[in-house]
């Protein structure tokens, strides 16, 4: 794709120069294609993908994060959302796990994550370990 891109565009500016010949056009374009992907791929695959790493799967389980509810969760099977920490800040969809509404807030635990979908409790309501 930015091989087209820049073989577009180099042709399109020199056809509209208009000192050049088609098969000069059609060689420079060729030309500006492959150095415009070129440049491309050095971006990419030299200075931004060594830097990417994959999170394990102790940073991303969800299962016992401490969270505040963001957008209260109401009776029911309503979902609401909570705001957490695990790797920077982030907002998960949330629903009651005994069905009980919680307010805006109000710090709670996640106890499963199931379908894009944090089922928490209270943090107060959960038995102490004294």
């Amino acid at each position: 794709m930015a091989f087209l891109c820049w073989f577009g565009g180099t042709s399109y500016l020199l056809h509209h120069s208009g000192i050049f010949v088609a098969p000069l056009i059609v060689l420079l374009a060729v030309l500006g294609g492959l150095a415009g992907a070129a440049i491309l791929w050095v971006a990419l695959f030299k200075l931004l993908l060594p830097h990417e790493r994959i999170p394990t799967s102790e940073e991303t389980e969800m299962t016992g994060v401490l969270a505040h509810v963001s957008d209260a969760i109401r009776n029911g099977n309503d979902v609401g959302e909570i705001i957490f920490s695990q790797t920077g800040t982030r907002h998960a969809a949330a629903r009651s796990e005994n069905g009980h509404a919680i307010g805006r807030g109000t710090e709670v635990v996640v106890l499963r994550y199931e379908h894009g979908i944090a089922h928490v409790r209270r943090f107060d309501d959960l038995p102490s370990s004294s």
